[in-house]
C-alpha cells in the first residue's frame, strides 16, 4: 500500500493523471533478457526505447540502430563511452586532453562540445542545459561496469527527444541489482599511473523488486606529450586526473529511483586559452549529480504509460594560470559555470485500434541556473579595457523548454509499415518549432527489412554560445540573437540475414544544415554565429557473425563527403573509415577470450592542411576459470603498435596567441583488471 501511495504522489507532482486505481504491471522500455546469451538474430530484435516514444524491435525501428553489449565492454576492455563509439560505424572520437568528442557521419567542427548528439541514461537527458555537452570520457556520470548496454539511434530524433538530438541519440542502459548475486569488487592497474577501483552490492529485495549500490575511483597521472608549438625540449607531464562516482537504484515492481554522483579533476598540460604552459595549477572540474523517479505501468489493457521526474546539476570550473606581462606577475582566472535543471516527462503508448500503435509525450524542463562566470580569482585583476574591478564575465540567466510529441506506428499488412511523427517545441528565448519525421519500414521475407526515412531535428543555440561574453576585454563575444540550426535527413537502410548467424546491412543517406551555428573570428574576437547551409551525404556498410563455438565478428566500412571548410570554416572529420571488432574463446575452452579491434581513420583537414590518417590496434585476454560466479582476470593493451596519431584542435590563437592544429592523442597503454563477484 506504501508503495502504491508513493507511485501515485510521483505522479501527481509530474502533473500528469494518477493510475492509483488501474492495474500496475510494468511496461518496461527493454526486456531485461541476459544479453550475453542470446542469438545475433535475437540480440538485433531486442526491444529498445529510445526510437520511438514506445519500446520496439530494433529492426522496426525508423532508424539504423546499433546495439552494445555489457559482453563488449569485457571482449574489448573498453574504459569509457568514448571508446565504445570507436568501434560503431560512422562514428570516431578525440580529445584536446581533457574532454573526449564525437564525430558522426562526416561532421566534427572543432570547438563543439557533444551538442549535436544526446545522450541519455536509462532515458534520462543528460545534456548540461549551459554548454549541451554529452559527457564521453571519465567525466562520465557513470562506471561503465554498471551499463548492461548501449542504444545508439543515427539520424534526427527531434521527432521524440527534441533540442539535441540532432545526429543520433546514445541511450545507455543500466544494469540493476538482481544482476547481482551480492556484489562485486573490481581494480585495475594501467600504464602511466592510472589506478581504477569499484565496489558494487546489489540483489533481490524479500518484498519484490532489486537494489544497486555502487561506489567507485580513479587515479592516474596521465601520459607524457611533447608540444612543438611551445619550443619545447621535453615532454611534459601535467595531464593528471581524478575521478569519483557513485551510483544507487531502487526497483519497486513499476517504479525505479535513481541517483547518481560524480567528481573529475582533469589537469591541462597544453597551454589552452592563453594559459602559462604545463603549469600544475591549471586544472578543470566537472562535478554532477542527479535524482530521478521513474513509474512504468499499465493504465489498462491497451493504454501504457511511462512517467518520470528529475533533478540535475553540473558545475564546471576551469582555473588558468595567466602570464600577466604588465605586472610581470602571473595571476589565476577562474572561469565556471552552474547549471541547475529539473523536469518532468510523460509518455502514453495505445494500441487500441487495430494495425496502430500509437504514443504521446509531454516533457518540460525548467532551466532555474545557466550560470557563467569568468574574472581574477582573488579579484585583483582588474578589466584592462575600462579599468572596473568587475568581473570579465558574470552571466545569469535561466529559462524553460516545452516539448509535445505524437507518433504513429502502422501496421500496413504483414509486410509493410509506417512510422509518423512529428514534435512540437517551445523554449525561452526561442520560437517554437515543429520536427516532423517519416518512416517507410517493407520486410518482403522474415530475414530482409528496407527503411525509406525522413527526418527533422533542430539545436538551439545554448547560453555559451548565447551569453559568453567580455564585453570590457572582447576575446569572445556572445550572440544572444542565434536562431536553431535545423536538419533534414533522408536516408535508406537495408538489412539482411545470411541465415541465423550472420547479418549485412547498408545504408545511404543525405542531409543538410540549414543556420549552422559555428565559432569563427568576428573583427580579432571569437563568436558563435548562424553560417551558410552545409550538406553531407554517406554511405554505410556493416557485417555481423557469430560462430558456432562463440566466437563474433563485426566489420563496418563508413564514406561520408561533407566539406572540409564550409563557408570557410573548418570541418574536421574523416572522409572514410573501417572498423573490425573480432572476439574469440581459446584453447578450446570458454574460460580464456580474447577480443581483438581495429580502427581505420582517414587524414582529417586542419586549419592550414591536412593530419594524416591512422590504424588503431587495441587487444583484450581474459581468464574466468569458473564461468560467470567466479574471479575474472583480464589484461588489455591500447594503441598496441603505438601509432602516433593525432586530433585536430581548435584555433585559439585569438586568445592565446599560440598557432595550433592538431594535439597528440594518447599512445601504447597497457592495463590489467580484476573482478570479483561475491
Amino acid at each position: 500500500m506504501m508503495r502504491s501511495r508513493l507511485v501515485c504522489a510521483i505522479l501527481l507532482l509530474s502533473g500528469i493523471a494518477s493510475p492509483c486505481t488501474a492495474a500496475s504491471q510494468p511496461v518496461l522500455l527493454a526486456t531485461a533478457d541476459d544479453l550475453t546469451a542470446m542469438s545475433l538474430e535475437e540480440l538485433l530484435d531486442v526491444q529498445i526505447g529510445s526510437a520511438s516514444l514506445f519500446s520496439q524491435k530494433a529492426s522496426q525501428a525508423p532508424s539504423s540502430v546499433s546495439v552494445l553489449t555489457r559482453e563488449d565492454f569485457r571482449d574489448y576492455g573498453w574504459r569509457t563511452l568514448a571508446d565504445a563509439l570507436n568501434s560503431v560505424r560512422g562514428f570516431h572520437t578525440s580529445s584536446d586532453r581533457t574532454y573526449r568528442y564525437a564525430g558522426v557521419r562526416g561532421f566534427l567542427p572543432p570547438g563543439d562540445y557533444n551538442s549535436r548528439l544526446l545522450l541519455l541514461i536509462d532515458g534520462m537527458r543528460t545534456n548540461d542545459n549551459v554548454f549541451d555537452q554529452a559527457f564521453l570520457g571519465n567525466e562520465f556520470l557513470l562506471d561503465v561496469d554498471l551499463i548492461e548496454r548501449i542504444e545508439i539511434v543515427r539520424g534526427p530524433s527531434s521527432p521524440v527527444h527534441g533540442a539535441n538530438a540532432f545526429f543520433g541519440v546514445i541511450n545507455v542502459v543500466t544494469r540493476s541489482g538482481k544482476d547481482f548475486k551480492r556484489g562485486e569488487l573490481a581494480a585495475s592497474a594501467a600504464s602511466h599511473g592510472v589506478y581504477d577501483t569499484r565496489a558494487t552490492l546489489g540483489g533481490n529485495l524479500a518484498e519484490g523488486g532489486d537494489y544497486l549500490l555502487s561506489l567507485s575511483g580513479l587515479r592516474g597521472a596521465g601520459q607524457l606529450h611533447y608540444f612543438p608549438e611551445f619550443d619545447a625540449t621535453a615532454q611534459r607531464a601535467a595531464d593528471r586526473e581524478r575521478a569519483g562516482k557513485f551510483y544507487g537504484k531502487l526497483n519497486l515492481g513499476g517504479l525505479t529511483l535513481s541517483a547518481g554522483v560524480s567528481r573529475r579533476g582533469k589537469n591541462d598540460p597544453t597551454g589552452a586559452f592563453g594559459t602559462v604552459f604545463d603549469d600544475p595549477a591549471n586544472r578543470f572540474e566537472d562535478n554532477q549529480s542527479f535524482a530521478e523517479a521513474r513509474y512504468a505501468g499499465q493504465l489498462a489493457g491497451d493504454l501504457s504509460l511511462n512517467s518520470r521526474i528529475y533533478y540535475n546539476r553540473y558545475d564546471y570550473k576551469f582555473y588558468g594560470v595567466f602570464a600577466d606581462v604588465p605586472r610581470q606577475t602571473p595571476y589565476t582566472s577562474l572561469d565556471k559555470a552552474q547549471a541547475r535543471w529539473w523536469g518532468a516527462e510523460t509518455r502514453l503508448t495505445l494500441t487500441r485500434f487495430a494495425g496502430h500503435k500509437l504514443g504521446l509525450g509531454v516533457d518540460y524542463q525548467n532551466n532555474a541556473r545557466q550560470d557563467q562566470f569568468n574574472g581574477a580569482l582573488d579579484n585583483s585583476l582588474q578589466c584592462v579595457a575600462n579599468g572596473s574591478a568587475d568581473p570579465c564575465l558574470n552571466s545569469r540567466q535561466s529559462g524553460y523548454r516545452l516539448g509535445l510529441a505524437l507518433t504513429d506506428d502502422i501496421a500496413l499488412g504483414a509486410r509493410w509499415r509506417l512510422n509518423l511523427g512529428v514534435r512540437y517545441d517551445r523554449a525561452s528565448q526561442a520560437a517554437g518549432h515543429l520536427s516532423p519525421r517519416v518512416g517507410l519500414i517493407y520486410s518482403p521475407r522474415g530475414d530482409t527489412t528496407l527503411k525509406l526515412l525522413y527526418g527533422s531535428a533542430f539545436r538551439a543555440a545554448n547560453a555559451f554560445e548565447r551569453f559568453y561574453d567580455f564585453p570590457s576585454a572582447p576575446t569572445q563575444q556572445g550572440n544572444p540573437g542565434l536562431k536553431p540550426e535545423v536538419i533534414d535527413t533522408y536516408e535508406a537502410v537495408w538489412e539482411q540475414y545470411l541465415g541465423p548467424a550472420t547479418r549485412a546491412s547498408a545504408g545511404v543517406y543525405r542531409y543538410r544544415i540549414a543556420g549552422w551555428i559555428v565559432q569563427g573570428d568576428n573583427g580579432g574576437a571569437l563568436q558563435y554565429q548562424n553560417r551558410p547551409p552545409v550538406s553531407g551525404r554517406g554511405a554505410e556498410f556493416g557485417l555481423e557473425h557469430r560462430f558456432d563455438g562463440g566466437a563474433a565478428l563485426r566489420a563496418s566500412y563508413s564514406a561520408q563527403q561533407v566539406a572540409d571548410r564550409p563557408a570557410g570554416l573548418l570541418n574536421g572529420a574523416p572522409r572514410r573509415m573501417a572498423k573490425l571488432n573480432f572476439s574469440s574463446p581459446l584453447f578450446g575452452t570458454t574460460a580464456w577470450r580474447t577480443g581483438i579491434e581495429a580502427q581505420y581513420v582517414d587524414r582529417r583537414a586542419t586549419p592550414g592542411g591536412w593530419t594524416g590518417g591512422y590504424t588503431l590496434v587495441n587487444a583484450t585476454l581474459r581468464w574466468r576459470p569458473r564461468g560467470e560466479k567466479g574471479v575474472e582476470v583480464s589484461a588489455s593493451i591500447f594503441n598496441l603498435f603505438d601509432k602516433r596519431w593525432y586530433g585536430v584542435f581548435p584555433d585559439d590563437s585569438l586568445s592565446s596567441g599560440v598557432p595550433r592544429e592538431v594535439l597528440a592523442q594518447d599512445g601504447r597503454a597497457g592495463r590489467l583488471k580484476v573482478l570479483w563477484p561475491f
